[in-house]
């Protein structure tokens, strides 16, 4: 089983502090360089780093996600 690459492991792969990854991957990064985000997007791409949107969640506070409630799925009204 291969480990998740995760935005620390980004952030010292890239020589920056986790902050830099996270504002320039979340399109914030407008304050650093060219070259510093461009480095940060193309390990991005290299090592295969997908945003863990459930811990943005749990930081957020917040789903987004609306539950419903059916009382009877065999109704076809339902």
């Amino acid at each position: 089983m291969t480990r998740k690459v995760t935005i620390r492991d980004l952030a010292e792969a890239a020589g920056v502090s986790v902050t830099t990854v996270s504002q320039i991957l979340n399109g914030k990064g407008d304050r650093f360089s060219s070259d510093t985000r461009a480095r940060v997007q193309n390990l991005q791409e290299q090592l295969g780093y997908v945003p863990d949107y459930n811990a943005r969640n749990l930081i957020m506070r917040s789903t987004q996600t609306i539950g419903v409630l059916i009382p009877n799925l065999a109704n076809p009204f339902f």
